[in-house]
């Protein structure tokens, strides 16, 4: 598999030759190439801080469930 042309090798061609069409074509899938790839980081990103909070939420039902379960025990109505 060959490796894509990046965006800034994309614009040194077309810095280079501006008439040629297939360099601007090429400049113009790597401009779409670099926004797709900076959406689906970005996505990335919201899903992890999605996923700590989870966790965090997580994490104070566990402690709400044992001091729960504590209070239960201390007040004889263990189940």
């Amino acid at each position: 598999m060959t490796k894509l042309t990046t965006f800034k090798e994309a614009a040194e061609l077309v810095q280079h030759d501006p008439k040629n069409p297939d360099y601007a074509a090429l400049f113009l899938t790597a401009v779409d190439l670099a926004n797709e790839q900076s959406e689906l980081e970005y996505k990335v990103l919201k899903l992890g801080d999605a996923l700590m909070e989870i966790v965090e939420q997580m994490n104070k039902l566990k402690a709400a469930k044992a001091a729960q379960r504590k209070t239960e025990v201390e007040a004889g109505l263990n189940r």
